[in-house]
């Protein structure tokens, strides 16, 4: 065998056939496969494995969270996987956007949310703006959000006397 090599591009150092051994990243336990089946942007170190051709006698399968090779059906990875952990996490669908609000409620408590306003009525970003500071200047930020909405009418006169 080679020594270890540390690999820091994102290709393949090395002709797709041949036989590896492979560190990814936050793992201690080297895995062996063909260098065309590693998904190298992950490896941290790796070796040629010299003399041994034989290919492995189980398929190798990539972890599609974090891209450790597995041999076979191996499910002892994925099951504490803490990357397909999130991947799964981020197929749950989330709860309807129009009734979940990021940094308080200002929104979503009115009867009908400038966002959907905007959103109905094809509005540009200017007028956007101006309906969402508006519509919350009272719950949220007081006169400096009529002052931000006085500001985008004011881009807009000024960008659309330009026009004319």
């Amino acid at each position: 065998m080679s020594e270890w090599k540390n690999h820091s591009t994102p290709g393949c150092p090395v002709n797709n056939e041949v036989l590896v051994d492979v560190l990814y990243i936050a793992s201690d336990v080297p895995l062996r496969g063909y260098a065309g089946a590693v998904s190298w942007p992950r490896v941290v170190y790796y070796r040629e494995v010299l003399g041994d051709t034989k290919r492995p006698s189980l398929p190798t399968e990539l972890c599609p969270g974090c891209g450790v090779m597995m041999a076979g059906h191996d499910t002892t990875h994925t099951e504490g996987c803490p990357a397909l952990d999130k991947l799964r996490d981020a197929d749950t669908p989330a709860p309807d956007a129009l009734h979940r609000q990021e940094g308080g409620s200002h929104y979503k408590d009115m009867p009908i949310q400038p966002v959907e306003f905007i959103h109905a009525n094809a509005l540009g970003y200017f007028e956007g703006n101006v309906i969402k500071y508006v519509s919350r200047w009272r719950k949220k930020n007081g006169m400096a959000d009529l002052q931000k909405a006085r500001h985008y009418i004011d881009l807009l006169i000024e960008l659309e006397s330009k026009k004319q």
